[in-house]
Parts: structure tokens; sequence; C-alpha cells
């Protein structure tokens, strides 16, 4: 292996390293250590830039101002309205004891003790009461969305499978 090679394994290490070890930010770490792979001329960066297909580079500078306007324009801060409004039409279709423990621990804010304690039932079934709630509101969801998910569990797109979430309905007309 060359000597480049052998410094760009060693920025990788590092880069792990400091990530899992030292809890360092990523993005910041990355661009510090592809900058001094640069400055000892770990690669060749012309010939690495030729090699990148005009469309790749088009479509990263398009996702990039997509990704500033949707920041800007608050487009994420809507998506999130829009779920609120269905989770809040899909909770009060729950059955009373899991709409009421739901909304007493997610919107009340209660621990699940206090939960336990306000409507007089164990610890552990006030646990199992909570998380039946939230198993019965996902599977609603899921009747009524379809979600694809990045591979860090975010959502990247959905859209409605059935008329169930109305008020998504009435916030696009």
């Amino acid at each position: 292996m060359t000597r480049a090679q052998w410094a760009t394994i060693g920025a990788i290490s590092a880069l792990i390293a400091g990530v899992v070890i030292f809890k360092a930010d990523l993005g910041f770490l990355a661009i510090t250590l592809a900058l001094i792979l640069a400055l000892v001329g770990a690669a060749d960066q012309e010939a690495a830039f030729k090699a990148v297909p005009w469309e790749t580079i088009i479509m990263v500078c398009g996702v990039s101002v997509l990704v500033a306007i949707v920041e800007h324009t608050g487009g994420l801060d809507l998506f999130t309205a829009l779920l609120a409004l269905s989770l809040h039409e899909l909770i009060d279709q729950l059955p009373e004891p899991y709409r009421q423990a739901l909304i007493l621990t997610e919107y009340q804010g209660l621990s699940q003790k206090q939960l336990a304690e306000r409507i007089g039932i164990s610890l552990s079934g006030a646990k199992s009461r909570v998380q039946r709630a939230r198993e019965k509101l996902r599977d609603m969801l899921l009747r009524c969305c379809h979600f694809e998910f990045d591979r860090r569990g975010h959502i990247v797109e959905f859209y409605q499978r059935c008329c169930c979430c109305h008020p998504l309905d009435e916030q696009r007309a």
C-alpha cells in the first residue's frame, strides 16, 4: 500500500475513534481530516473531481439548495404540524383507557408512575397501558399512511393510503 492509502486508512480510523470514543462532531471531524489529507497530498484532487460525473455534482448542489429552502420556509414544521393534526384525530379514535393514558403521558407530561397514581392502577399496569396505546396508535398510523425511513430511522417520505387522515386532506385543499 502507498503512503497516501495508509494516510487515508489512518484518517478513517481517527474519524471512527473520534466519533465513537470521544463523541466528536462527525461533520467537523470529517472536514478537518479531509483538509489534513489534502494538505499532505494524500490524493490528487483534480483527478478525483474530474472523475465525478457532472450530474452528481448538480444533484448534490440541488439537494443542498432544497434542504436550505425547506429549512428557510419552515417546510419541516408544516409537515410536523400536519402529522400532529392527524395524530390528534387518530388518538381520539383510541378506546378511552388508551386515549387517556396517551394524552396524560405524551401531551400533559405525566410520568408513568404519576399516571398509575392518578388513575388508580399499578405502575406495571400503567406502563402496559401506555405501551399498548402507542402500539395501537402506530398500527392506526401505518394503516393510514405509508412511511419511508432513512437508515437512521428518520422519515424521508410519506403518503396517505386512505382517507382516514382527514386533517391532511383539509390542509392540502
